[in-house]
């Protein structure tokens, strides 16, 4: 077959050879053509190389404030609205800044007594309303919830419509730092999966920012669990440079916010990981007893969690036999309790990232709702500035 069609071929160039050599040249040019191994074209259009970046990776810019306030373009609304609620409800909740969140709450509660035993109802309701927006400045967002709620059975019992509008923003608010929370949360969990990845890789000074923006973002939240895992993750970073001192360091960080949030035998189990490298013999069981001491008194500060929780459950049992004033005398009591309990203890149970970004898009469609119904009440009420202000914080939500 194939000596057949070689003997048809060389018949036709003896027979036609100008029309065969013109076929078979286009022809050859066409598969130059397209296999791009020619462009009759590359000397007369010039089309320059694009330069190589200066720097293939670079290390992220360091966060100077955390994204929970940077969120909330209009973050100033809440407080610029709290202000105007202290001074009707005449309260000294605001008269030293520098007190914490418990005793700020213990001065309300008194307050709180105060108008029950006066009968003020309106102010009662202000005051839970104060409340409600001072725990959620702690992140103590179940429990704010819980006061606005009280607060807005009350103003709904008195009938008080700016009351109502006052707790539509702040339970908007509230939703809208639930939403930032959670967004604030996946960002720190990105950055640290992100900084691993370059340390595997070998770019542990890429690494590092992306590491230190994860703990700084995670703390803002108190996500302390995940901050001494971002710690854990610091040793291995030091420790590949050879900075020992940092190393060293970042495992006593690691350890102890570990033991101190109720994860002893892990922090344990990493001591005992590095006890031949970066902690010397004679220190080791010195950290392991400040181990077991950090725990020990989580445990106990966990204990008046607990009878916290209990002094609520009685006050929720006096609100509903309508003993209001003997009710708030429990949720005094529980307080008191919580006054001197850390952070790290009140939030170490915590959702994981995924289910927290899940649950913030629902936030997110709540705090709008509440915003929408505040702006149409204070529109009614003729209070045009704040209306406003409510206006650009829905636009602000993320």
């Amino acid at each position: 077959m194939m000596v057949q069609f070689i003997k048809f071929l060389v018949r036709k160039m003896t027979i036609f050879p100008i029309e065969c050599f013109v076929v078979f040249t286009l022809s050859s040019f066409i598969i130059l053509l397209a296999s791009e191994a020619w462009n009759p074209l590359a000397e007369i259009v010039h089309v320059p190389e694009p330069e190589p970046p200066a720097v293939k990776h670079r290390p992220p810019e360091r966060i100077v404030r955390h994204d929970i306030d940077d969120a909330l373009i209009e973050y100033d609304i809440p407080q610029y609205h709290i202000q105007h609620l202290i001074e009707q409800a005449n309260s000294r909740a605001s008269e030293d800044h520098a007190s914490n969140m418990a005793t700020q709450t213990e001065v309300l509660y008194q307050e709180i007594e105060e108008a029950l035993s006066e009968g003020q109802m309106v102010r009662l309701g202000l005051l839970l309303c104060i409340l409600g927006h001072k725990a959620i400045q702690a992140q103590q967002m179940h429990t704010a919830e819980v006061y606005l709620q009280e607060s807005m059975s009350v103003f709904q019992s008195e009938n008080y419509e700016p009351g109502i509008a006052y707790v539509n923003l702040q339970l908007g608010y509230l939703y809208v730092r639930n939403r930032v929370i959670a967004m604030t949360a996946g960002r720190a969990y990105d950055d640290l999966q992100i900084g691993r990845w370059y340390l595997v890789n070998n770019e542990p000074d890429i690494a590092l920012g992306f590491i230190l923006n994860s703990i700084e973002r995670n703390n803002s939240i108190y996500r302390f669990a995940s901050v001494a895992s971002a710690h854990y993750s610091l040793i291995e970073l030091y420790s590949v440079e050879n900075k020992v001192n940092e190393a060293r360091t970042s495992l006593i960080e690691s350890l102890r916010m570990f033991a101190s949030s109720g994860r002893v035998l892990q922090a344990i189990d990493i001591l005992e990981n590095y006890a031949d490298s970066l902690i010397d013999a004679d220190a080791i069981e010195n950290l392991r007893n400040d181990l077991n001491h950090r725990n020990t008194m989580f445990e106990l500060q966990l204990q008046q969690v607990g009878r916290a929780r209990d002094y609520q459950r009685l006050y929720l049992y006096y609100q509903a036999q309508s003993e209001v004033s003997r009710a708030w005398k429990f949720r005094s009591l529980a307080n008191s309790y919580l006054k001197q309990v850390p952070e790290r203890v009140m939030f170490y149970r915590q959702p994981g990232v995924l289910s927290l970004l899940y649950e913030s898009n629902q936030d997110a469609d709540f705090a709008r709702e509440h915003l929408r119904r505040a702006h149409l009440q204070l529109a009614r009420l003729e209070m045009p500035e704040l209306s406003s202000m409510v206006t650009k914080m829905i636009r602000s939500i993320p």
